[in-house]
């Protein structure tokens, strides 16, 4: 998939196109279903398929303090790619940015620069200033100026809505296979292993300290999961995470700690990508650091059992089939 990230400074144009427009944080399987629109209606008219997203997430300028990236600006750049689509437009968004006028959206951009026959959004889509452009003024737009907008049903999964804030919600109470569903895949983080303090190391256990980028990415909720790690050049080894505080010693900072299985070498400096299957239990405090390294050892066992295997707690059901809700 080609990117493109400075349309408004260069010349680029598209005479004809199929346009989806949206932040797309997380590409979850509503998104998938919307890209799919895409990458097909733009096949059916011979026409190159563009989807338009922003960067950085506009939550982040508007509300300060967001904490709540589900995927990296270059990983979302990936799953649009695997989505089918052929061209990304990548939009840097300020605050000026967010002043501008749905029609000049329209006007300078979608039809101007991409030429777009048809765009694609979702049933919640807004854009502009104050949020003014809305589907239905998108579909007044297109009768205008001469393109169709196709607007994109509520998508459910076992009658459960799919939505980037139902996702965080699942992964604030730890719920990382209810997540998976509604993404399509497993939940990731990922990011560079940092010097820590040696604790796991002592108890046999050695982990691996991830400082996760991007910084308000969401992390699951307090607790130990069984999950996937993979280190640059493809190196893959299942492990066991834990998500918290170490209240055993005290606590303190909110940490991400790894332990993979099968793997003896030095991890410090390197960069970890980490997918979370299941959740094994919550964190909890111990007596002692021979009480913890017992419970340590049966939590890799664990994690060693592949997914749907019971687990105290009991693993929930993976199973879903998905509907385009009318």
């Amino acid at each position: 998939m080609d990117v493109i990230r400075n349309l408004l400074e260069s010349g680029w144009r598209l005479p004809a196109s199929v346009v989806g427009v949206g932040t797309f944080d997380g590409v979850h399987v509503a998104h998938q279903a919307l890209l799919r629109t895409v990458a097909g209606q733009a096949r059916a008219l011979g026409v190159p398929s563009v989807v338009v997203t922003f960067d950085p997430h506009p939550m982040e300028v508007l509300r300060p303090g967001f904490a709540g990236r589900l995927l990296s600006a270059q990983r979302k750049l990936v799953e649009i790619g695997r989505a089918g689509v052929e061209m990304a437009i990548v939009l840097p968004f300020s605050l000026e940015f967010a002043r501008t006028e749905p029609e000049d959206f329209v006007d300078e951009i979608l039809l101007g620069r991409l030429g777009a026959r048809e765009v694609v959004v979702g049933f919640n889509f807004t854009f502009g200033y104050r949020a003014r452009g809305t589907p239905h003024l998108l579909e007044e737009l297109g009768e205008r100026n001469g393109f169709v907008t196709h607007v994109v049903a509520p998508y459910t999964l076992q009658g459960e809505p799919v939505s980037s804030s139902a996702i965080r919600q699942m992964l604030a109470k730890g719920d990382v296979e209810g997540a998976a569903r509604l993404l399509g895949r497993l939940y990731a983080l990922e990011g560079d292993v940092v010097s820590g303090e040696g604790r796991g190391r002592q108890l046999g256990f050695p982990t691996a300290n991830l400082q996760v980028v991007p910084d308000n990415a969401v992390v699951p909720g307090r607790g130990v999961y069984a999950g996937t790690a993979t280190l640059e050049g493809g190196e893959t080894h299942g492990c066991a995470i834990n998500v918290g505080t170490a209240p055993t010693f005290g606590g303190g900072l909110h940490k991400v700690e790894v332990h993979l299985l099968d793997f003896s070498g030095e991890l410090t400096g390197r960069r970890l990508r980490v997918q979370f299957r299941r959740r094994l239990r919550d964190e909890r405090a111990f007596v002692d650091g021979q009480e913890l390294a017992e419970q340590i050892r049966r939590d890799v066992a664990a994690s060693r059992l592949p997914s749907g295997a019971p687990v105290r707690p009991p693993a929930r059901p993976a199973g879903a089939q998905g509907s385009v809700a009318p």
